[in-house]
């Protein structure tokens, strides 16, 4: 019987772990006795111990990134759940890269094929003018390289892709 409605997402750093009553007194969080292939049912460690014990009862728990995630007291039920929000995670992680691997390449094909002489001078004037208005460079170096680069774009064409402009064209 499921304790949970919705099944978190675990990364591959979560541990489960069964909060029981130790022998001592009182509840305790204690690491159940698993490896990436088998549950050893009821078998967990002791605080400061190497050697598991077995303690019925209490319930089992997923630890991950600081949040505890109740699963069941059924430990067979428990590393189903553990093992299926691991799963889960994982494939949460990877929709996550490939959506990212996605706009990025969105964002590649969204920029033109063709940059034109008109791009490539409104890109270089944008750049100056951050630079003066951070103080790098002075007001009139940005009218001095405008004065320049406009009559000079008009001349060669502003729309005319920028490989195709050469030193021997801009001199004709």
């Amino acid at each position: 019987m499921t304790t949970q409605t919705t099944l978190p997402s675990l990364t591959q750093d979560a541990r489960l772990y069964k909060y029981v009553r130790i022998p001592t007194g009182g509840w305790k969080y204690l690491r159940a006795n698993y490896d990436e292939n088998f549950l050893k049912p009821h078998s967990v460690f002791l605080p400061k111990s190497t050697h598991p014990v077995s303690i019925e009862g209490g319930y089992y728990v997923a630890s991950d990134e600081g949040k505890w995630h109740r699963l069941s007291e059924d430990p067979a039920e428990a590393w189903r759940m553990f093992k299926l929000c691991r799963v889960q995670g994982q494939t949460r992680e990877l929709e996550v890269k490939a959506r990212m691997l996605t706009s990025k390449q969105d964002a590649k094909e969204d920029r033109p094929k063709v940059v034109t002489l008109r791009d490539a001078i409104e890109k270089h004037l944008r750049s100056l003018n951050m630079k003066v208005a951070s103080g790098g460079r002075k007001p009139r170096t940005y009218e001095a390289v405008e004065d320049i680069l406009t009559p000079f774009g008009n001349t060669i064409g502003l729309d005319e892709p920028l490989a195709l402009v050469t030193r021997e064209g801009a001199l004709t």
